[in-house]
């Protein structure tokens, strides 16, 4: 289950993938407006949401670029969009408050 940061996180990402996100960027696509954020906590932020998406040993799919910031393996989106059911079926996520 993804904390409501995190998935705003993977939401940003997965919209760019491959693309290197700064950590400004990321505060500006994830947390609300009126919340200041310093950087270093979009770091506790990414690592949190790795350690839950590598959950079921699956390989890490976030890019850290040093100095740049975050990116989504573009590899990542494709391979979803591959195994996507051909049906209609709607997945859905629970967001911790």
């Amino acid at each position: 289950m993804l904390t409501r940061i995190e998935f705003e996180l993977l939401h940003v990402l997965s919209r760019v993938p491959g693309k290197v996100l700064s950590r400004r960027q990321l505060i500006a696509g994830a947390w609300p407006e009126r919340i200041h954020v310093e950087p270093r906590t979009v770091t506790i932020h990414v690592g949190h949401l790795r350690k839950r998406l590598m959950g079921d040993g699956a390989s890490d799919l976030i890019r850290t670029v040093r100095g740049a910031g975050y990116a989504l393996e573009a590899s990542a989106t494709s391979a979803a969009t591959e195994d996507r059911p051909k049906d209609t079926t709607r997945i859905t996520t629970t967001i911790d408050p």
